[in-house]
């Protein structure tokens, strides 16, 4: 279960590739929209200024897919979703202010191809409720943004992991229901 930047990194590599004149276009129209909210887009555009921009290669490997709270509007977008073939879950929160569910999880989730594909909500969660703060973080987290007793979100998120990946990986149609 891997979260933000880990949450691209697992997309691109199940098959989620990066059309980087495709990033720079999303990234010029996202500088002229003045009413933009999502702090991921600038993050995001930000690999446009890297010396030598890095592919992720897909990895056979990879057999599911599951990310918490990963951004790709920007980096992969419709196109790069598309190519992902593999079983897909997405989980997201619905009150993350660093990677906004409607832009960056639910949206990618309907331009997924692949079956069995998953969207879960966590309500009301922040960014950092499925996973925590780390005490060795580099900056304090307020209060607000981990939101509401993040007590109760991880233990869903970690136990919805292994039953996931066993349906993810097996398409078990006996979990279609959930």
């Amino acid at each position: 279960m891997v979260t933000r930047w880990g949450g691209f990194t697992v997309l691109a590599a199940a098959g989620g590739t990066v059309d980087w004149n495709a990033v720079q276009q999303r990234c010029l129209a996202a500088a002229n929209d003045l009413f933009i909210f999502n702090i991921s887009v600038p993050l995001q555009c930000r690999s446009l200024g890297l010396a030598d921009p890095p592919s992720v290669p897909v990895d056979s490997r990879v057999k599911s897919v599951i990310a918490v709270n990963p951004v790709s509007s920007i980096l992969i977008g419709e196109r790069g979703m598309a190519n992902i073939k593999v079983p897909t879950l997405i989980i997201s929160s619905s009150k993350d202010v660093f990677a906004p569910p409607l832009e960056e999880q639910v949206l990618p989730f309907t331009w997924l191809q692949a079956q069995p594909k998953y969207l879960a909500m966590l309500v009301p969660a922040t960014h950092f409720s499925a996973v925590g703060v780390s005490a060795g973080g580099v900056l304090p987290v307020p209060a607000d943004l981990i939101g509401p007793n993040p007590q109760l979100a991880q233990p869903f998120s970690r136990g919805s992991v292994l039953p996931s990946l066993v349906c993810l990986i097996n398409k078990m149609s006996s979990c279609d229901p959930f």
